[in-house]
C-alpha cells in the first residue's frame, strides 16, 4: 500500500531533508520535490538534494516565490494523494493544497500554537522553554495556523543548543510523520482547531541578534549562545577583533565586585574566561578566533599568543 501512495514533498532545510529520506527509506512514492535551492548559501543541502534527484530519479522544482510556484502548471495535473511540507520557506497557495486526494499536512518543530513561524527551535531555547515538540497540522494558506492532527512533546535540557534539539526533533518528527500518514489514510484522525489567542511567533533569526550585549543578564546571554549555535553563532569584539562564542556557563547568581565593569574579564584559567555581568559571572568555555577552528579555553591559554588579559572589556 505504501508504494501506491503518491506524495509531493515541500522542504528546504536539513530538518526537511531528514523527513524526506525517512519517506524514501520507508518506500513511499515521492513523485516530486519542491525546494528553495541555493548552491551558494547552502552547499551541503544543495548537494544532498541533488544526490536524491539522481539516485531515485525524483524531479525537483525550485520556485523562488509564491507567484513562481503558482505558475508551475504541471503541479495541477499531478496525481497526488498527499502533500507533505517540512520547513519549506514559502506559503503554499490554497488551490495547490486542495489538489491531493487525501490531505496536505505540515510537520512543524514546536507545540503549536506556540512558536509559529521560521525559527521555532531557536526561539524556544532563547525563551528558556523547558519543552518543545512536533506538531503535525492540516495545512491552510496561513502561517502554521491549520488544524492540529498530532502533537508529540520533547524535553529541552539545560545544555541543549539548536543543533542538539534539532536532532531530537528530526527523529521525533519523522516517526510522528510515518504514524500520522497511516492514520490519515485510514481516516482515524479528528482535527483540532488551534487557539489563536495563545499563539506566539518565532520570527526569522537575524545575524545582528548574535552580537552579545554584556548589559543583559547571564541567563539571557547564555540562552542566546545555545540558541544561535550552530548559526549565526554569538560573538563579541575585543580590540576590534570579532570573536565567536560557542559555549559558556553561568557560575554565580550574584557578585560583589563593584569595581569591575560589565563585560570585563576578571579571571582567566584552564576552566574558562570569567566575565562580569549584571547578575553574576559568565564563564566562556569555547571560542573561535578569526581564521582558526573553535577551541576550548584551556587550549587557547597554552598558545603562544595571549589573546585575553584580566581587565579587558569585551564589547
Amino acid at each position: 500500500m505504501k508504494k501506491k501512495l503518491k506524495i509531493l514533498f515541500f522542504g528546504t532545510s536539513r530538518f526537511a531533508l531528514y523527513h524526506l529520506k525517512t519517506l524514501i527509506k520507508n518506500k513511499y512514492n515521492i513523485i516530486g520535490i519542491f525546494t528553495k535551492l541555493n548552491k551558494r548559501f547552502n552547499k551541503e543541502y544543495y548537494s544532498k538534494i541533488k544526490i536524491i534527484n539522481k539516485k531515485y530519479n525524483i524531479p525537483i522544482y525550485s520556485p523562488k516565490s509564491i507567484k513562481e510556484l503558482n505558475n508551475i502548471k504541471k503541479i495541477y495535473y499531478f496525481d497526488i494523494d498527499l502533500i507533505i511540507t517540512v520547513s519549506y520557506g514559502l506559503i503554499i497557495p490554497k488551490k495547490i493544497l486542495k489538489i491531493p486526494k487525501i490531505n496536505s499536512i505540515n510537520i512543524h518543530a514546536s507545540l503549536l500554537p506556540k512558536w509559529r513561524g521560521a525559527a521555532p527551535i531557536q526561539r524556544s531555547i532563547q525563551n528558556g522553554d523547558n519543552k518543545s515538540g512536533i506538531s503535525i497540522i492540516q495545512m491552510n494558506d496561513k502561517l502554521d495556523e491549520g488544524d492540529i492532527l498530532y502533537k508529540k512533546t520533547c524535553k529541552i535540557k539545560k545544555k541543549d543548543n539548536s543543533e542538539s534539539l534539532t536532532k531530537k526533533l528530526m527523529k521525533l518528527g519523522s516517526k510522528s510523520m510515518l504514524k500520522i500518514i497511516k492514520k490519515i489514510k485510514n481516516k482515524k484522525i479528528i482535527p483540532i482547531k488551534q487557539n489563536n489567542l495563545k499563539a506566539t511567533y518565532a520570527y526569522k533569526i537575524k545575524k545582528k541578534e548574535a552580537k552579545i550585549n554584556w548589559h543583559k543578564n547571564s541567563k539571557e546571554i547564555e540562552r542566546n549562545i545555545r540558541a544561535f549555535n550552530p548559526w549565526p553563532v554569538c560573538y563579541f569584539k575585543l580590540n576590534k577583533i570579532k570573536i565567536k562564542l560557542w559555549k559558556a556557563n553561568i557560575l554565580e547568581k550574584k557578585n560583589n565586585k563593584k569595581s569591575f565593569k560589565k563585560g570585563q574579564i576578571i579571571s582567566i584559567n584552564k576552566n574558562g574566561i570569567k566575565i562580569i555581568l549584571n547578575d553574576g559571572i559568565l564563564n566562556l568555555k569555547v571560542i573561535q578566533i578569526p581564521g582558526k577552528k573553535k577551541m576550548e579555553i584551556k587550549n587557547l591559554i597554552l598558545s603562544n599568543k595571549k589573546w585575553f588579559k584580566i581587565g579587558d572589556i569585551l564589547n
